[in-house]
């Protein structure tokens, strides 16, 4: 074990300044590429110490090439649209946070959860750190991680080819009365003992929801109880954040709905419009993109609609306190079409 480690952290040395010389190259990225392979089958024996050092490694990485930068480039200005990055830079970053990742996997899922989240924010265009973060959520939180395992299957590029085959056996494994008809289209068979999951309690379980029906192309059912919960809580408590999930999750539905029509973009809400930008005198309020647009937009099946979108900073036209307004008015337009 010794003369590994004495392996790994020359291996480590090594590419750490030749990463660093070539930074602005895609150089960079095949020398981070090679030596992640090098490592990954280091840790493969799972010793601790080991793994921990391949941790501090990147960590150190991640600090000298994007905070301790001399020459302050914006590598990381954030907008609407992700990262504003090179595509080096990019790549890179999305490497080291899923390598960091699949790292704190083999001794901690929380840990790992984190650094693919972040890297789906900086490239939510590729599966790989959706699929990743389906491994780390345990089936009992079933709507979440068939949603990242559908992600996976269905990014807008790098679409993680076993994901498919994922999600039929996960699906096997649960006894849902939501997935029923999808077992039925997929020919897949329940499981023996399977994972009870009743219909979506918290808020983001719907829009989870939603997506997996669109990857089904079966809205049917999950639509009809998604309706009904809406109008629920805006009887009982319209001012909660859930409504806003649940409005999001009809908006995402509709849209699928609609996916095929070129009649929306219509612009009959002049007050609407005057809310947003008194420099301009009409919105299309249909083509504004919103939250759930934004996480969205690289999911194939949606792409089409969602990345034609106008995408606002927070100082533009868009802003939170507006977007329940903003929601409630693209739903409407959609309503009044059918």
């Amino acid at each position: 074990m010794e003369n590994l480690k004495s392996k790994i952290e020359f291996e480590c040395s090594e590419a750490f300044q030749k990463i660093i010389d070539n930074i602005n190259s895609d150089k960079a990225i095949h020398i981070e590429r090679n030596l992640w392979k090098i490592l990954r089958s280091a840790c493969e024996k799972k010793s601790l110490e080991l793994i921990e050092y391949c941790i501090g490694f990147y960590v150190i990485l991640h600090e000298a090439i994007f905070l301790n930068n001399a020459d302050r480039k914006p590598f990381l200005q954030f907008d609407r649209d992700g990262f504003n990055i090179s595509h080096c830079n990019r790549h890179l970053l999305y490497n080291i946070y899923t390598n960091l990742g699949n790292l704190h996997r083999m001794i901690d899922k929380e840990n790992a959860r984190e650094y693919f989240l972040k890297a789906i924010n900086i490239d939510p265009r590729k599966g790989y750190a959706y699929n990743q973060m389906a491994l780390c959520t345990s089936l009992a939180n079933a709507y979440q991680c068939i949603y990242y395992l559908v992600r996976a299957s269905k990014a807008s590029c790098d679409q993680v080819k076993t994901a498919e085959s994922n999600i039929k056996l996960s699906i096997a494994r649960l006894d849902c009365p939501l997935f029923e008809k999808f077992k039925i289209t997929a020919d897949i068979e329940t499981e023996i003992n399977p994972i009870v999951i009743q219909t979506p309690k918290r808020m983001q379980d719907w829009f989870y929801l939603i997506v997996i029906s669109i990857y089904f192309n079966d809205l049917n059912l999950p639509i009809n109880l998604l309706l009904d919960r809406i109008l629920k809580i805006i009887e009982k408590n319209p001012k909660s954040l859930e409504l806003d999930f649940l409005l999001m999750s009809l908006d995402v539905a509709l849209d699928w709905i609609f996916k095929d029509r070129n009649d929306l973009k219509m612009n009959d809400d002049f007050e609407m419009a005057s809310d947003f930008n008194p420099n301009d005198p009409i919105l299309n309020i249909s083509n504004i993109a919103l939250m759930h647009n934004f996480i969205l937009k690289d999911f194939e099946p949606l792409a089409k609609i969602y990345q034609n979108m106008s995408f606002f900073k927070e100082t533009e036209n868009y802003s939170i306190k507006k977007h329940r307004k903003l929601l409630i008015a693209k739903i409407m337009i959609k309503l009044r079409a059918f």
